[in-house]
Protein backbone atom coordinates (compact mmCIF):
# COMPACT_ATOMS: atom_id res chain seq x y z
CA UNK A 1 0.00 0.00 0.00
CA UNK A 2 1.19 3.52 -0.80
CA UNK A 3 2.04 5.80 1.93
CA UNK A 4 -0.41 8.72 2.49
CA UNK A 5 2.60 11.32 2.50
CA UNK A 6 5.85 10.90 0.53
CA UNK A 7 8.84 12.98 -0.64
CA UNK A 8 9.20 11.24 -4.42
CA UNK A 9 12.44 13.30 -5.26
CA UNK A 10 14.39 15.51 -2.38
CA UNK A 11 14.66 19.26 -2.72
CA UNK A 12 18.19 20.68 -3.07
CA UNK A 13 17.65 22.60 -0.02
CA UNK A 14 19.24 21.88 2.70
CA UNK A 15 16.76 20.02 6.00
CA UNK A 16 16.11 22.54 8.89
CA UNK A 17 15.78 22.56 12.07
CA UNK A 18 12.97 24.75 13.94
CA UNK A 19 11.39 24.08 17.69
CA UNK A 20 8.34 21.96 16.88
CA UNK A 21 4.89 22.50 18.02
CA UNK A 22 3.39 22.28 21.38
CA UNK A 23 0.51 19.51 20.25
CA UNK A 24 1.38 16.33 18.68
CA UNK A 25 1.99 16.14 14.51
CA UNK A 26 2.84 13.47 12.41
CA UNK A 27 5.45 12.68 9.47
CA UNK A 28 4.96 15.22 6.30
CA UNK A 29 2.23 17.97 8.20
CA UNK A 30 3.66 21.14 6.48
CA UNK A 31 5.04 23.71 8.35
CA UNK A 32 6.44 27.58 8.39
CA UNK A 33 8.64 29.70 10.52
CA UNK A 34 6.44 31.75 12.92
CA UNK A 35 7.12 35.42 13.90
CA UNK A 36 9.52 34.19 16.64
CA UNK A 37 12.53 33.22 15.05
CA UNK A 38 13.32 29.58 14.84
CA UNK A 39 9.82 28.34 15.94
CA UNK A 40 7.91 26.45 13.85
CA UNK A 41 4.00 26.40 13.34
CA UNK A 42 1.34 25.10 10.64
CA UNK A 43 2.07 26.13 7.68
CA UNK A 44 -0.92 28.55 5.87
CA UNK A 45 0.66 30.23 3.37
CA UNK A 46 1.25 34.22 5.28
CA UNK A 47 5.09 32.99 5.35
CA UNK A 48 7.03 31.16 3.13
CA UNK A 49 7.23 27.30 3.59
CA UNK A 50 9.79 25.86 5.61
CA UNK A 51 8.85 22.27 5.30
CA UNK A 52 7.50 19.08 5.76
CA UNK A 53 8.61 17.82 9.59
CA UNK A 54 10.45 14.45 9.06
CA UNK A 55 9.21 12.99 11.87
CA UNK A 56 6.10 12.37 13.88
CA UNK A 57 6.27 14.93 17.51
CA UNK A 58 5.04 13.28 20.38
CA UNK A 59 4.03 15.52 23.85
CA UNK A 60 6.73 14.21 26.08
CA UNK A 61 8.52 12.93 23.63
CA UNK A 62 9.36 8.85 23.07
CA UNK A 63 8.18 6.44 25.42
CA UNK A 64 10.96 4.15 27.17
CA UNK A 65 9.71 1.11 25.05
CA UNK A 66 10.35 2.93 22.30
CA UNK A 67 13.60 3.53 23.16
CA UNK A 68 14.52 -0.21 24.32
CA UNK A 69 12.87 -2.35 22.01
CA UNK A 70 14.18 -3.06 18.49
CA UNK A 71 13.23 -2.31 14.96
CA UNK A 72 11.37 1.58 16.15
CA UNK A 73 14.30 3.14 14.20
CA UNK A 74 12.59 6.49 14.03
CA UNK A 75 11.37 7.73 17.58
CA UNK A 76 9.24 10.93 17.50
CA UNK A 77 10.74 14.30 18.21
CA UNK A 78 8.95 15.67 21.89
CA UNK A 79 7.13 18.91 21.16
CA UNK A 80 8.53 21.73 21.84
CA UNK A 81 11.79 20.70 20.95
CA UNK A 82 14.26 20.89 17.89
CA UNK A 83 12.98 19.07 14.84
CA UNK A 84 13.89 18.43 11.57
CA UNK A 85 12.23 19.68 8.61
CA UNK A 86 12.64 18.76 4.59
CA UNK A 87 11.59 20.56 1.63
CA UNK A 88 10.76 18.39 -1.49
CA UNK A 89 11.20 19.19 -5.27
CA UNK A 90 8.25 16.83 -5.91
CA UNK A 91 5.97 14.92 -3.27
CA UNK A 92 2.54 12.72 -3.33
CA UNK A 93 0.15 13.20 -0.67
CA UNK A 94 -3.01 11.88 0.38
CA UNK A 95 -6.60 12.15 2.42
CA UNK A 96 -7.68 14.91 4.70
CA UNK A 97 -4.60 14.52 7.16
CA UNK A 98 -2.51 15.99 4.23
CA UNK A 99 -5.13 17.51 1.33
CA UNK A 100 -7.65 20.51 2.14
CA UNK A 101 -11.21 19.43 1.20
CA UNK A 102 -11.06 22.44 -1.41
CA UNK A 103 -8.59 19.90 -3.07
CA UNK A 104 -11.06 17.77 -5.29
CA UNK A 105 -10.85 15.00 -8.24
CA UNK A 106 -11.75 17.64 -10.48
CA UNK A 107 -8.96 20.33 -9.51
CA UNK A 108 -7.10 20.96 -12.52
CA UNK A 109 -4.00 20.15 -13.11
CA UNK A 110 -1.30 23.16 -12.77
CA UNK A 111 -3.32 25.10 -9.93
CA UNK A 112 -0.99 26.46 -8.27
CA UNK A 113 -0.37 25.28 -4.53
CA UNK A 114 0.04 26.65 -0.70
CA UNK A 115 -0.76 25.66 2.88
CA UNK A 116 -3.84 25.73 5.27
CA UNK A 117 -3.69 24.08 8.85
CA UNK A 118 -0.43 22.37 7.11
CA UNK A 119 -2.49 20.54 4.73
CA UNK A 120 -1.90 20.96 1.43
CA UNK A 121 -4.56 23.41 -0.41
CA UNK A 122 -5.32 25.42 -3.62
CA UNK A 123 -3.65 28.92 -3.42
CA UNK A 124 -5.53 31.61 -3.03
CA UNK A 125 -4.50 35.63 -2.79
CA UNK A 126 -1.59 37.05 -0.91
CA UNK A 127 -0.42 33.55 -0.02
CA UNK A 128 2.90 32.00 -0.69
CA UNK A 129 3.09 29.34 -3.32
CA UNK A 130 6.00 27.04 -3.68
CA UNK A 131 4.35 24.41 -5.70
CA UNK A 132 1.94 23.09 -8.52
CA UNK A 133 -0.70 20.38 -8.80
CA UNK A 134 0.79 18.12 -11.94
CA UNK A 135 -0.90 14.85 -11.22
CA UNK A 136 -4.31 13.46 -9.86
CA UNK A 137 -3.61 9.98 -8.43
CA UNK A 138 -5.70 6.77 -7.74
CA UNK A 139 -6.14 6.95 -4.02
CA UNK A 140 -5.10 4.37 -1.64
CA UNK A 141 -7.96 4.40 0.10
CA UNK A 142 -11.00 4.61 -1.60
CA UNK A 143 -12.40 8.09 -1.22
CA UNK A 144 -9.25 9.90 -0.51
CA UNK A 145 -7.78 12.17 -3.09
CA UNK A 146 -4.36 12.06 -4.15
CA UNK A 147 -2.17 14.27 -5.51
CA UNK A 148 1.56 14.95 -6.91
CA UNK A 149 2.79 17.88 -6.66
CA UNK A 150 6.22 19.46 -7.94
CA UNK A 151 8.18 22.62 -6.84
CA UNK A 152 8.20 25.82 -8.45
CA UNK A 153 9.73 28.88 -8.07
CA UNK A 154 7.73 30.65 -4.90
CA UNK A 155 6.06 33.93 -5.38
CA UNK A 156 2.72 35.52 -3.39
CA UNK A 157 -0.29 34.58 -5.23
CA UNK A 158 -2.22 37.70 -6.66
Amino acid sequence: MKALFEITLRSPLPVISLVTAAAATIRGVAFQESAVAGVAELADGSKPFAGFITRNSQVGGPALGDVIYPGRLELPFPTGDVGSFENAAMFEVEGGTFVDAGITGATPLKTPLSFLAGKVCAAIANQYVQFMLVEQQVPAVPGNVRIRAISIATYLHA
